[in-house]
């Protein structure tokens, strides 16, 4: 399988998992009963999540493959919400928010700071290096202008002195 159709073929996966959980709350058709696992819960809740329980091993998986393993963590959490969604509400009534999406939200918020603000630094020190490289390049080429003068001067000079 091409990467296109990979990535064509996880991001249709996680449209369908998303769809699946908002749908349940919105539509008729989520309100079926389907029994998974033996956990009485019914509709497309439990087949949703269970699809992107399944996603997630999957993308832990690749990112463990590629040596990516930061990127893991993410994979963790978001199993850990598809895999037991009453986790939230606990840790939500734990930390003493009322609404349990809040906590989500809060909580992504809190990673675009840390990733922005980890960008932040990665982007000083690249500059830092690139004014750095300039630098030594701009000597190197002054050096290499003052070896060619000085042995141009040295050519006149042998040139003159054979006269």
């Amino acid at each position: 399988m091409t990467r296109g159709r990979l990535f064509a073929l996880v991001a249709a996966l996680l449209l369908l998992g998303a769809l699946g959980l908002w749908g349940s709350t919105r539509l008729d058709w989520a309100s079926t009963d389907v029994t998974v696992s033996g956990h009485g819960e019914t509709g497309a809740v439990p087949l949703a999540a269970t699809g992107l329980v399944i996603l997630m091993l999957g993308a832990a998986i690749t990112h463990l493959r590629r040596n990516e393993a930061q990127m893991i963590a993410g994979n963790a959490v978001l199993l850990v919400l598809a895999a037991w969604p009453a986790s939230l509400s606990a840790a939500s009534e734990l930390v003493g928010i009322h609404y349990p999406p809040t906590l989500l939200l809060v909580g992504l918020v809190g990673f675009l700071l840390v990733v922005t603000v980890h960008l932040s630094y990665e982007m000083t020190r690249v500059e830092d290096r690139t004014r750095t490289l300039a630098e030594e390049i701009a000597l190197l080429r002054a050096e290499r202008e003052l070896e060619r003068a000085a042995s141009d001067d040295d050519a006149s000079a042998t040139a003159d002195d054979a006269f």
